[in-house]
């Protein structure tokens, strides 16, 4: 029991770490984008657009790891919820990929 209370504990800190990462890669993006929508000017309004969809999916990502951090300190979760709390975390690292994979083919389209 304890060897898996110890395998959980490092899968959500990789879960947590992912998030983290893929946040900060996200603002960086969204910025940059941002700042090459303003100087295109008119024409730069698609960047615009995908600015803002990725400072959305950048919301999303941080509302799921504050969820997930919230669940990880509550003394009162068991193993099954903070397994709940990793797999929803997992689900929504794996939805923003896709979103920002596609987004990335549409803009080089």
């Amino acid at each position: 029991m304890k060897q898996a209370a110890v395998s959980m504990g490092n899968d959500a800190g990789e879960v947590l770490a992912a998030i983290a990462a893929m946040t900060r890669q996200s603002q960086w993006l969204a910025l940059n984008v941002t700042l090459e929508a303003a100087r295109a000017g008119e024409s730069g309004r698609q960047l615009a657009q995908v600015a803002e969809r990725v400072s959305e999916l950048v919301e999303r990502m941080q509302r799921s790891g504050q969820r997930m951090q919230a669940c990880l300190d509550d003394p009162c979760a068991d193993d099954t919820e903070v397994a709940r709390c990793m797999a929803q975390a997992r689900h929504t690292l794996g939805e923003v990929s896709a979103h920002l994979r596609e987004l990335a083919v549409q803009f080089r389209g």
